[in-house]
């Protein structure tokens, strides 16, 4: 347990702002004149002598006081006694304002009051006339920090705000990360993380970490890390006005050489639990990636006791595969020994590709973690010739795992990435670590598609600022425009012109951005350049492109194509804006008339947004994204995409850092954002992208072929090996729950039941020697071919029928485009 002594409970700064002890107070219970009782520490750890100390609290490995000086001090303090000074207190608000840009803050210490419930309030006077005060709640692991301002003047127009930090010895490094929790809904719908701070991790001396977790209302979302101070902690500043007036807070005191269990123990004594518990990964991986090249994977579930109250804890999980078959399962009861780390050991050993999802539940006393663990098994795959599949929204940065990123985008055949290259979305103007994974990307194949969107300081050029614009597009190019194949000027400007005509619109655009990009891409660097991508592919700006004259000065056609919840192929009326098959549909017509161009379908995609299951833009179950995923793809390059990039990489917003799970935004990626481990993990529709490309290594054509039913969709695909056919097949007999009229309710579903509830029976005629059945996970299962034919079950999921040994076949195709007579 904490012990605690303290001399004094008010502190009044003097005239001469030299601090003078007016009272001697100490009361618990008691009102002032109360006798003092100095509670002397069980072992006294000290840099500072009694008689230099008002204040004091000693926790297991951290220790505060406050000094007869007015200052404040957390230290660590570790086990032999040493003392090293971390952190000068809670920290002070400071605030910039707009007119004289001079700072209002706090210099020392104006009074502290003891509130006796193991806690302590601290106030400065602020040179502004506000008041501020920090209260601090001690626990045995960790403190609570609430810090907060009152009397705020409202007259003045604030710039910016800050919770200012100091730390006396320093820091050489620091980790930024998101605390996250599994959320299990009672209606039975799947697990889904929620954001529940941002962590900094100071490294101070050689080996002692300080751990911050914010909490509060600005813990579900916040800027991006890069943007996010190392050591302060930012406040809401709206309309110039305050907006936050306090900051809730948890500190964690770590010594590495002590504890090797360190980021595991931190989280948990922030949660104030007295047991920590985590998924160890025994099976060597090549990246951050939970994927794994082999057929047995052997996990761990860590756990370990953080107070000697708990002696045992009670274990259970099971492994689920994306059949829901249970692969691995255990229920124990685990004792706990003090400091010793004890694993529960998880083996899954099976033949079956695909996603796994292990769900493990740890309960000792009144505190009970669950968490849930997505981990996939792939077969390795060469890719060979290019394909027309990528991503778009994919991101480096400082705090990214890059090294994943770029293993993730080449193992699962992104051939084509969008990635923003405009200078606020990285550090200044250094393009050093972009142009680093740039290189190994194209190293590996992958093309570059760059995209600049805003100016720095994230604003949006004009027609005054068409020149600055020019010259941040030349700093960048300078550095990486030898990697790209092509660049994006902007992003949904189509969306902006909102009161305003088509042409007002279209002018504005290319007074603001085209026409400087272009100044910048084609003229200055030679690149390839595409117009910003048109938001749901709105015919009336096509239109309006080739009136301007802004379709013939690009080189690469860029549209977008949403249609959520609805799946892909819902229907394909070109009339119908927020589908996915009507904006093909429309595009294919368009382009027809035109001069050919490289058409991309730069966005298309679903969001899993776990707490939105009513309405238009609700989002859609991670099944249906893994299936809707191939879906959408396979119908693009049939309609004639040249480029299919599928929105996006990782679940985090462009501007955002962490998980909402009511935000689409937050919600499109193929990986879950890296967690607090540093992990990414996979979500059902990475494993099912990964099996399209692999399928469709080199696709040449795609065309449907007609089955004779109003539901299958069937597709025939041909590569640069004559040999070999690959159809890909779905049935939209039974659709889903959301996809059915426009009451867009989606059915609770976990990622281990399958939500297709009907199937038909379909016959394909080949031509081979050979043929083999690959679902969407990537397991394989040989085909009987009879009489020229293959017959096979389909349901809303696609799979993929691989024949070799093809002869010349006729078949009767339908064409993407010709689709007034489908």
């Amino acid at each position: 347990m904490g012990t605690k002594w303290s001399k004094i409970s008010i502190f009044v700064r003097s005239v001469s702002a030299m601090l003078c002890i007016y009272l001697l107070v100490f009361s618990i219970g008691g009102g002032a004149g109360d006798n003092v009782v100095i509670e002397e520490p069980e072992v006294p750890l000290s840099s500072w002598s009694e008689s230099e100390v008002f204040y004091r609290y000693d926790g297991e490995g951290y220790c505060y006081v406050i000094t007869t000086e007015g200052t404040e001090c957390f230290a660590f303090v570790d086990e032999d006694g040493t003392v090293l000074e971390a952190m000068s207190g809670g920290g002070t608000y400071a605030s910039i304002d707009s007119v004289t840009w001079q700072y209002a803050n706090a210099a020392d210490v104006n009074g502290f009051a003891d509130n006796g419930d193991n806690s302590v309030t601290v106030s400065y006077q602020m040179t502004d006339g506000s008041t501020a005060c920090n209260t601090y709640r001690f626990y045995d692991n960790y403190v609570n920090v609430q810090a907060s301002i009152e009397g705020v003047a409202r007259s003045t127009t604030v710039a910016g705000a800050m919770l200012m930090r100091s730390f006396p010895n320093g820091y050489s490094s620091v980790e930024k990360k998101i605390a996250s929790d599994w959320i299990y809904p009672e209606n039975g719908d799947y697990p889904y993380l929620v954001q529940k701070g941002i962590v900094t991790s100071l490294l101070i001396g050689d080996h002692h970490r300080l751990y911050t977790f914010v909490r509060g209302t600005d813990g579900e979302r916040t800027v991006l890390f890069e943007e996010y101070p190392d050591d302060n902690i930012p406040v809401v500043i709206s309309g110039g006005t305050w907006e936050q007036y306090s900051v809730n807070y948890d500190l964690v005191f770590e010594n590495l050489k002590e504890n090797a269990n360190a980021d595991c123990d931190a989280l948990f004594k922030g949660k104030n639990y007295d047991f920590s518990a985590r998924v160890s990964e025994k099976t060597a991986k090549e990246s951050a990636a939970t994927i794994y090249y082999t057929d047995s994977v052997e996990l761990g579930i860590d756990i370990k006791g953080l107070s000697d109250e708990r002696s045992s804890a009670q274990v259970s999980y099971k492994v689920y595969d994306y059949d829901g078959n249970i692969v691995a399962a255990a229920e124990q009861n685990v004792a706990l020994d003090g400091n010793t780390l004890t694993s529960v050991p998880v083996l899954v050993s099976t033949s079956k590709n695909g996603i796994f999802f292990l769900d493990y539940t740890v309960q000792a006393g009144t505190d009970t973690h669950r968490e849930l663990y997505t981990f996939a098994l792939l077969d390795r795959h060469n890719y060979g010739t290019d394909n027309p599949f990528g991503l778009s929204g994919v991101r480096f940065g400082q705090y990214e795992q890059n090294d994943t990123t770029a293993w993730i985008l080449q193992n699962i055949g992104a051939q084509n990435v969008r990635v923003c290259i405009s200078e606020p979305d990285y550090v200044s103007n250094d393009y050093s670590l972009l142009a680093k994974y740039f290189e190994k990307m194209t190293g590996n194949g992958i093309k570059v598609n760059g995209q600049y969107l805003l100016m720095d300081g994230w604003k949006a050029p004009s027609e005054t600022t068409a020149d600055a614009y020019v010259n941040e597009m030349n700093g960048a190019l300078s550095q990486v425009g030898k990697y790209l194949t092509d660049c994006q000027v902007g992003n949904e400007y189509n969306l902006a012109y909102s009161g305003s005509s088509v042409a007002d619109g279209m002018n504005a655009y290319l007074a603001s951005y085209f026409d400087a990009g272009y100044r910048s891409i084609k003229e200055n660097y030679g690149i390839n350049i595409g117009g910003a991508g048109i938001a749901l592919s709105h015919l009336n700006w096509m239109e309006q492109s080739t009136i301007s004259g802004l379709f013939d000065k690009q080189d690469v056609f860029v549209t977008h194509a949403y249609g959520y919840p609805h799946s892909p192929d819902y229907i394909k009326d070109p009339s119908i804006e927020h589908s996915i098959e009507s904006a093909y549909a429309r595009t294919n017509i368009f382009l027809e008339n035109q001069v050919e161009k490289t058409w991309y379908v730069g966005e298309v995609g679903y969001p899993t947004t776990a707490l939105n299951t009513t309405g238009l833009f609700s989002g859609v179950d991670l099944r249906s994204q893994a299936d809707y995923t191939i879906r959408e793809c396979v119908l693009a390059v049939n309609y004639g995409a040249d480029v299919v990039e599928v929105y996006n990489l990782y679940d985090q917003g462009n501007l955002f850092k962490g998980i909402n799970a009511e935000n689409q935004e937050d919600n499109f990626g193929l990986f879950y954002d890296q967690d607090y481990y540093g992990r990414i993990m996979p979500k059902p529709s990475a494993i099912s992208f990964a099996t399209m490309t692999r399928a469709l290594d080199g696709i040449e054509s795609c065309e449907e072929i007609s089955l004779g039913s109003a539901t299958a969709r069937v597709f025939e695909t041909s590569n640069e090996d004559a040999e070999k056919k690959v159809y890909v097949a779905w049935s939209n007999i039974a659709r889903l729950s959301n996809d059915i009229g426009y009451e867009f309710v989606r059915t609770p579903n976990l990622p281990w039941n399958s939500q297709w509830k009907g199937s038909e029976q379909i016959t394909i005629p080949v031509s081979g020697s050979k043929a083999v059945l690959c679902d969407s996970m990537g397991n394989r299962t040989e085909l009987m071919i009879y009489d020229g034919q293959v017959i096979i079950n389909v349901t809303g999921s696609p799979v993929f029928v691989e024949v070799t040994g093809v002869s010349e076949n006729d078949v009767n195709t339908v064409s993407g485009g010709d689709i007034l007579n489908q």
